[in-house]
């Protein structure tokens, strides 16, 4: 009985094992790029005739990547009324296309120079893809709620090829929710990206192994009965 116990621990474990165990460290919560540190530009009003995004590009990754968090420099709220967002968006021909997530965090940035955490589900992000972060707001820019932080400078800081503000006409305005966008002013969006390598898929090998050990767990128990 014993003996049959030990030989089930060790048919369960290396299944166990074969399927879960990690090919490799990952870094958690890397700061992929940012430019936030730069010197703030203009302030901008934000409002529902005026949403404004920022792009990024990730890195090579072959596996792609797994969003962690937006890092949004805010330049404050003229009068607060508890209704701004942050969302991610897919690319389409150099602006914002299609929304992917809100993301979780305050309605109500209003501390002007203060960073902003917003937090993803975890989304997959594809390698060498452009994405766009989007602030959005509820009331139109005439009520001066919220304002944007902008800088002039087109540096930032960087991991893994990861880039940003690479477009030539700087940070994008849509005055129709997200239907057109337009630009033209030398300034950027300031924020910064949280993720992590995506975990890689299986090696065949790998779930090979796994099906060997949960296949000698079910003999014994069957020998067992």
């Amino acid at each position: 009985m014993k003996t049959t116990k030990t030989i089930l621990a060790a048919a369960v474990c290396i299944g166990a094992c074969g399927i879960f165990a990690p090919s490799g460290a990952t870094a958690q919560g890397t700061v992929y790029v940012s430019n936030t540190g730069e010197a703030v530009g203009p302030t901008v009003y934000l409002g529902s005739d005026r949403w404004a995004a920022g792009d990024f590009i990730t890195g090579g990754n072959s596996t792609g990547y797994t969003l962690d968090s937006i890092q949004y420099l805010s330049g404050g709220a003229d009068n607060q009324s508890d209704d701004f967002s942050l969302w991610l968006y897919a690319d389409n021909g150099g602006q914002p296309g299609t929304s992917l997530e809100q993301l979780s965090g305050t309605d109500n940035p209003a501390s002007a120079g203060t960073i902003y955490d917003y937090l993803a589900s975890g989304i997959a992000l594809s390698s060498s893809t452009t994405y766009w972060v989007v602030a959005q707001m509820g009331q139109r820019v005439t009520s001066f709620t919220y304002l944007l932080d902008a800088t002039y400078s087109g540096n930032f800081i960087s991991n893994d090829g990861w880039s940003m503000n690479n477009s030539a006409i700087g940070v994008l305005f849509s005055s129709n929710s997200g239907s057109t966008w337009s630009g033209g002013q030398p300034y950027y969006m300031q924020f910064g990206v949280t993720a992590e390598p995506a975990a890689p898929v299986p090696e065949p090998g790998t779930l090979a192994l796994g099906g060997l050990g949960l296949g000698l767990a079910t003999l014994f128990l069957r020998r067992k009965k």
